[in-house]
């Protein structure tokens, strides 16, 4: 015979009911572990695109610059423009001043660009400006 006590019929032992809670938990503990490992990879992955975004739309921005530049500076062009640069829309715009110093009279230039990506709300939203001053002199 042996040393284990005798249960009536249909009856479990309590041993088992403890093991189904205990392997219960462990599941939702693990599966509540995956959900926030799954959700932290995202949100780096997120991270680390809106950052390259970002350095984009810091690149464009100063590309309107110089495009405002060059424009005002060679082609004596001052004002509204727009540009696409890689996905971007640059907005670019100038101003000009007239300085006259002693007999010396020239523009001075402040040229302002604000590159867009997406729309705001979403992920690959990204929004950067970018100025410059430049003389004809």
């Amino acid at each position: 015979m042996s040393g284990r006590p005798k249960h009536p019929p249909g009856m479990r032992s309590r041993s088992g009911g403890m093991m189904l809670l205990t392997a219960i938990f462990i599941m939702v503990v693990l599966g509540l572990l995956a959900a926030f490992l799954t959700e932290s990879l995202i949100g780096q992955h997120a991270r680390g695109n809106l950052a390259q975004l970002a350095r984009q739309a810091d690149y464009a921005a100063a590309s309107g610059v110089e495009w405002g530049r060059d424009r005002a500076l060679r082609g004596g062009v001052c004002g509204v423009g727009q540009i696409q640069i890689a996905g971007f829309t640059v907005a670019v715009s100038c101003s000009a001043e007239t300085v006259t110093e002693g007999a010396a009279i020239y523009q001075v230039y402040d040229i302002a660009a604000e590159a867009r990506h997406g729309s705001y709300g979403n992920l690959d939203f990204a929004r950067r400006s970018a100025r410059g001053q430049y003389t004809n002199r």
